[in-house]
């Protein structure tokens, strides 16, 4: 009696995969996914399409500037952070949102209109107090670009 093959389980369209940026040009670009399917864009990226679960990917990336589509101020941070903590989403060309502490005083800022760039930097220190590094938004400037 043979056992039976087995089967392998299914992707889950919930997987996400780790966010990763990549320095080109002296600019942070993040990585995502695109759906060769339907076009869908995920960031961070994934291997099955949360739209039409199709599994085929392809990498693209996400270049500022992003446009701020809100934001809070969070006074109450986990050991680590630096207090006031100011983070929000920001959508990328075309419509992706990315969630990051933003490197600006809340004062500087407005939902809808305020245009970000991607950098990276210290987000908090671990119990050590070595400073643990990531993507973050600051406000764009078109000095910044050179």
């Amino acid at each position: 009696m043979s056992a039976a093959p087995q089967s392998q389980k299914p992707p889950t369209p919930m997987e996400p995969r780790i966010g990763k940026w990549e320095i080109i040009n002296g600019r942070v670009e993040l990585s995502a996914s695109r759906c060769l399917s339907c076009g869908e864009t995920f960031f961070p990226s994934r291997k099955v399409c949360l739209r039409c679960r199709g599994e085929t990917m392809e990498q693209v990336r996400l270049k500022g500037p992003a446009r701020l589509k809100n934001f809070t101020v969070i006074h109450q941070v986990p050991a680590g952070f630096t207090k006031p903590l100011v983070a929000g989403y920001a959508e990328f060309e075309p419509g992706v949102s990315v969630f990051a502490p933003i490197d600006a005083p809340s004062t500087e800022l407005t939902s809808g209109s305020t245009l970000l760039d991607v950098h990276i930097g210290p987000i908090r220190t671990d119990k050590n107090g070595d400073s643990l590094i990531a993507y973050k938004f600051r406000p764009f400037r078109d000095a910044d670009r050179g």
